[in-house]
């Protein structure tokens, strides 16, 4: 039996039971494989690297799957039909990476999918980018893997078409739109208003102006985040 580290069990655990997938930037395709040995029929794989593929595909034989999951070296979803899927899942990779296959995939926009996203890097990118384009929020967790806190999100489609009608403030780019409540909400909280008060002081001992602007900005998102970690929003 495979096991999956505390990030990608995150991520497997918002894919609902019997649902057909298709895991972006596989790596090694441990997720798909989860999935087979947890009562799922078939995954799509994908990988835009040969190595990790070749490493996937020895997995896959070994544990004798090759008829259920179904590796495809290309990049992101390029030429993946969604025609039998309801769940993409993209983990290991950046925010913006992210974006950029989103990008890449008009397709995902009218159909009916859940998305289960875990950014390594820039959180705050892909959240921007899910509200501005009318993504769903259907959860967000916290994870605490190898001495980092990741971030999952779980969004659906299709798109909504007034996705600009209700404006969010930008920290909650970093905050993120569902984490109040989750155990690691306080911590994750903390670590940005560290980050932010850091970045603040040193744009302000720059002493130029476009530094001066972005210490105002700095500083607008960090009394944000106070009224966050206060609970006064």
């Amino acid at each position: 039996m495979i096991n999956l580290s505390p990030r990608l069990r995150a991520v497997a655990d918002y894919i609902p039971s019997g649902s057909r997938v298709v895991d972006v930037g596989t790596d090694h395709a441990r997720l798909p494989v989860w999935l087979m040995q947890n009562g799922f029929n078939s995954v799509t794989a994908t990988d835009i690297s040969t190595g990790p593929l070749e490493k996937a595909k020895a997995l896959i034989a070994k544990l004798g799957f090759e008829d259920r999951i179904k590796l495809i070296q290309t990049d992101g979803l390029s030429g993946i039909s969604l025609e039998d899927v309801d769940v993409i899942t993209i983990s290991g990779l950046g925010g913006e990476n992210i974006v950029d296959v989103l990008i890449k995939a008009p397709h995902i926009a009218g159909r009916t999918l859940r998305l289960v996203l875990s950014p390594t890097t820039s959180a705050n990118e892909l959240r921007a980018y899910l509200l501005e384009n009318g993504f769903a929020f259907a959860g967000e967790r916290l994870c605490a893997d190898a001495g980092r806190l990741h971030e999952i999100i779980c969004v659906q489609t299709p798109l909504a078409h007034d996705s600009h009608a209700n404006p969010v403030h930008a920290a909650w780019h970093y905050s993120g739109m569902l984490l109040k409540g989750d155990p690691l909400y306080t911590l994750h909280l903390d670590r940005l208003i560290a980050r932010f008060s850091k970045a603040e002081r040193g744009a302000l001992q720059s002493g130029k102006t476009c530094d001066a602007l972005k210490a105002k900005e700095f500083r607008d998102i960090l009394e944000e985040l106070g009224r966050l970690r206060n609970g006064d929003c």
